[in-house]
């Protein structure tokens, strides 16, 4: 998911996120809860944001595929 970054990034620190780096200069943020995993990041004036369920990836799998998508071109709905 995408959508127009918001006035507040990088988020609030409250103790559930996670800082990681997604390369190319990229500062995500990771959080795990309730059986539930998040990554979001800005780019190119945009905040991403991938969703897992945790018995279905891991969170080194999602930071990982979290890096992978920071490397591609977004996909653009006409």
């Amino acid at each position: 998911m995408a959508t127009a970054e918001p006035p507040y990034w990088p988020p609030p620190g409250d103790g559930t996120l996670t800082p990681v780096d997604l390369g190319g200069g990229i500062q995500g943020y990771a959080s795990e809860g309730g059986g539930f995993g998040a990554v979001q990041w800005v780019q190119d004036s945009s905040l991403y944001a991938l969703s897992y369920k945790t018995d279905l990836f891991s969170f080194e799998d999602a930071i990982a595929m979290a890096t992978s998508m920071v490397s591609e071109p977004p996909v653009i709905n006409p």
